[in-house]
């Protein structure tokens, strides 16, 4: 039984190695280097709150509730995302996990880890507003609100929210997605 137990090390290195393709590579004082000339972005991880406050991280077995009736319909998005150039984040809502079929509701630009207005940064949020009128409005209150009603058959209804980030030309993109009840 020892024995692999032995390579169990060596197999968690050898998975986390190839979970991420980028520029990164360690010396022999495992310190992180990572290539000025990187210019892609990289998608880490998305938490939505509800508009009950209960968090993404915490509900896994069933989908979070948006109700346009508790606290105004108010939710939050945290996005981790590493990234050394400017990139874009975008939100989009549709009836199944496929991100082409989906409807952008807010789109915002981010100027790198160190741009810490309307949300961006490293760790970044945004919050939006689920009306009574099925339209969601994220970002500012100036921001324009997006009907969503087409994407609802009945209430309740199960959409998928995705969050995409876009390196500066748009080549680059990684998208998540977490699935929400809008009531």
């Amino acid at each position: 039984m020892q024995q692999p137990l032995k390579l169990l090390p060596i197999i968690i290195a050898s998975f986390l190695m190839g979970c991420h393709e980028s520029a990164v590579h360690y010396d022999v004082h495992q310190t992180i280097i990572v290539e000025e000339d990187q210019s892609s972005v990289s998608l880490v991880d998305v938490e939505i709150v509800d508009t009950d406050g209960h968090s993404s991280e915490e509900s896994y077995l069933s989908p979070l509730a948006i109700n346009p009736y508790y606290h105004d319909g108010f939710f939050e998005i945290f996005w981790l995302t590493y990234s050394n150039e400017p990139y874009t984040a975008e939100f989009l809502v549709g009836r199944s996990p496929d991100i082409y079929q989906a409807t952008s509701v807010y789109s915002q630009s981010c100027e790198g880890p160190w741009d810490t207005r309307n949300g961006c940064g490293e760790i970044s949020n945004q919050s939006c507003f689920y009306t009574p009128n099925l339209e969601l409005q994220c970002g500012s209150l100036d921001q324009p609100s997006t009907y969503i009603g087409n994407l609802i058959q009945h209430l309740p209804q199960r959409l998928y929210f995705f969050v995409e980030v876009c390196e500066q030309y748009g080549e680059i993109c990684e998208y998540d997605y977490r699935e929400l009840v809008f009531e």
